[in-house]
């Protein structure tokens, strides 16, 4: 190992690419420090891969065909796929249009360097930067998500698209970084209807009891999202907050799971065929 490599950060993260060219050296140049950037691609044709190959990522396909732009249609299977990939223990991951903070790579590089493991699973929280600007005030904050994690847990993913993180928590625990990664927003409208029928489609395999609580945890979470957006707005002001009509978006959106998923449900309907042609 040269004196350069020993100076990386001894995990690896990984990334899913499909034609992300525009965003990618930006999430790219966040995690130069890692000795192992691995990146799963779909098949791009736009250079993606050129961009990848610039900074020494070592590139994995996601699918065993030459189709190209192959979207992923079951989210879980393939970060598992990941997880036995990777190169080193630690694992840490962001999404191709995203970046992590220069604090949060020097606490993941701190924690891959102690003798003995603390945590095996570590959550961290999000900042969104929309249009170029920091939002500081948020309903979403701090939106903590598990994203470093030690392969000795053996952890595995189910669900999809929103994969859940699984492992033994009475025998490993969770730590909680300080320091954010960042989600980047430029459009005014954030609300995929393909994610929200993939994650209505997710609870028809619930019972009738299971269903029932699911949506009335739902409409409470919805209830909190609003008093919470009432309570940034009169206490921040606009300032540095995100933008009204985006906080609402998060209202829309968990209100159109709860009304496909009740389609679903009571009314037989078959929401496959409401999905673009690459998902059904």
């Amino acid at each position: 190992m040269s004196s350069q490599d020993s100076n990386k950060i001894q995990a690896t993260v990984r990334i899913f690419t499909l034609n992300c060219a525009d965003t990618l050296k930006r999430a790219l140049e966040s995690v130069k420090d890692f000795a192992e950037i691995l990146v799963f691609d779909g098949n791009s044709t736009d250079g993606t891969l050129d961009i990848a190959r610039n900074y020494g990522a070592r590139i994995e396909k996601q699918f065993d065909s030459d189709e190209t732009n192959m979207p992923i249609k079951d989210w879980a299977p393939m970060v598992n796929k990941t997880i036995k990939a990777a190169t080193y223990d630690w694992i840490f991951y962001i999404d191709s249009d995203e970046t992590v903070s220069s604090g949060a790579v020097q606490e993941v590089r701190n924690i891959v360097n102690l003798s003995i493991i603390k945590h095996h699973v570590y959550r961290i929280p999000n900042r969104i930067i929309y249009k170029g600007q920091e939002i500081l005030h948020a309903t979403a904050y701090p939106g903590y998500q598990p994203r470093l994690i030690n392969r000795q847990c053996r952890p595995y993913y189910t669900h999809s698209p929103h994969y859940k993180l699984n492992f033994d928590t009475k025998r490993y625990s969770i730590g909680t970084l300080i320091n954010p990664w960042y989600v980047y927003v430029d459009v005014d409208e954030s609300i995929k209807l393909r994610f929200v029928l993939l994650d209505a489609l997710e609870l028809k395999k619930q019972t009738l009891y299971q269903f029932i609580r699911w949506n009335t945890n739902r409409l409470w979470v919805i209830a909190k999202i609003v008093v919470k957006i009432l309570w940034i707005y009169s206490r921040y002001g606009f300032r540095n907050s995100l933008p009204l009509h985006l906080e609402f978006s998060r209202v829309k959106m968990r209100w159109l799971i709860f009304y496909y998923s009740c389609r679903q449900r009571f009314l037989g309907e078959d929401l496959t065929l409401l999905l673009p042609n690459e998902n059904r």
